[in-house]
């Protein structure tokens, strides 16, 4: 991690020259520890191939890491790099394959933030390029003792994926569940408005992944427990 500005190296993405053009990135595999490697595609809403759509929050803009952009043409392929925010650094490597490349939408790198008429056109495409998607992955972070996330992730993956009783994790405590909720992306009307657009989501926090259908029965046992503090947003 580095502080430092966003916009300290010129945009690599092709210009979009249709109305309903957009772009998608190339998520290359690698091994952790490894560089993060995109390449950016120039596609069209009505014939773009599978891809996911990330949901998630920036963070501080302050906060920044560098990525490489592959960038190729009839003459060369150069690399050059793009500063990211750490957020959308460390959904990179939790969306990263050791296999095979991944195709995905993130509003941070397929829109030239500095492009101020692009970047509005695109904002107004969103909810078709949410709709769009194969799935929406929504990032929440990474695990923190704080709010145990991770405990509150294994009693959800439990939920679709039940073990013997014996082994199975406790319900969290109502405050356990608040704490993990007061994440920021909970806390942002337009990200759950991603998620309602989607086909199909998922949520990864941490090193762990659950449906999103999974969140509707947190609600409900939150809203049991608490029913005098219901949560100030619907999941």
């Amino acid at each position: 991690m580095q502080n430092g500005s966003l916009c300290d190296t010129p945009y690599q993405g092709q210009a979009l020259d249709q109305e309903v053009s957009f772009r998608l990135l190339e998520l290359q595999s690698g091994q952790p520890g490894s560089p993060i490697v995109v390449s950016l595609l120039t596609v069209d809403l009505s014939s773009a191939s599978s891809y996911e759509a990330l949901s998630y929050t920036w963070g501080d803009v302050t906060e920044v890491e560098e990525i490489e952009v592959i960038t190729t043409t009839a003459e060369e392929s150069k690399s050059t790099p793009l500063s990211v925010t750490t957020s959308c650094a460390a959904a990179l490597r939790r969306l990263r394959s050791s296999g095979s490349p991944r195709t995905l939408w993130i509003d941070f790198i397929c829109i030239n933030q500095s492009d101020v008429p692009e970047r509005n056109h695109q904002l107004a495409l969103m909810p078709r390029i949410y709709n769009g998607a194969s799935r929406v992955v929504v990032y929440l972070g990474e695990s923190s003792e704080s709010d145990s996330s991770d405990a509150v992730m294994l009693w959800l993956q439990n939920i679709h994926s039940p073990s013997e009783p014996a082994n199975a994790p406790p319900i969290p405590q109502s405050d356990t569940i608040r704490a993990f909720l007061n994440r920021r992306w909970f806390t942002r009307v337009w990200v759950m408005q991603e998620v309602r657009l989607a086909k199909e989501a998922t949520v990864i926090c941490g090193d762990k992944e659950v449906p999103w259908d999974a969140f509707r029965m947190l609600r409900d046992i939150f809203n049991n427990k608490r029913r005098e503090q219901p949560l100030p947003y619907t999941v």
